[in-house]
């Protein structure tokens, strides 16, 4: 008999900031359209203390909106553990998050981010039609990975 793997989706951010709200609400957007191996929380961002559930899963995928100004507007790409990493804050990143769950659990989770552009992150702003659009890109990109292992093939668009 094989193991589900253990999905755990993370998704911050502030939904009273326009397109900041993105994570959110393409976390909610999944709500029972997954498998039952896939855990989703949201949270106005992510702390420290989130490192033993990430060191709980074998594949996180966090969700967020971004303000590089040299990535694209969807990325989706691997996240590997921060090199030097000390916790000295109430927030964290991706990177450190994974870095702690591979120094205190031992353990080091398959790590995918799913963020998208934030055009307008104005306090009071709606979310644009831009932020939008890549809303529905990244939910679909999202139930891509879900649905690329086999055990998840109870996941629904």
């Amino acid at each position: 008999m094989n193991k589900q793997p253990k999905y755990l989706i993370l998704a911050w951010g502030n939904p009273g900031r326009g397109d900041d709200a993105a994570g959110l609400v393409i976390a909610e957007s999944l709500e029972g359209h997954v498998g039952t191996n896939v855990e989703i929380r949201s949270f106005h961002q992510l702390g420290p203390e989130l490192s033993e559930d990430v060191a709980a899963a074998d594949h996180v995928i966090f969700i967020d909106a971004h303000e590089h100004p040299a990535w694209p507007d969807l990325v989706v790409r691997e996240v590997d553990p921060a090199d030097d990493y000390t916790p000295d804050s109430h927030s964290s990143g991706p990177e450190e998050l994974m870095a702690l769950a591979k120094v205190l659990y031992h353990r080091q989770p398959r790590g995918t981010l799913v963020a998208t552009r934030a055009f307008d992150t104005t306090f009071g702003a709606p979310m644009s039609a831009n932020g939008q659009e890549l809303v529905a890109q990244a939910r679909k990109a999202v139930l891509g990975l879900l649905a690329a292992h086999p055990s998840t093939s109870d996941v629904q668009s």
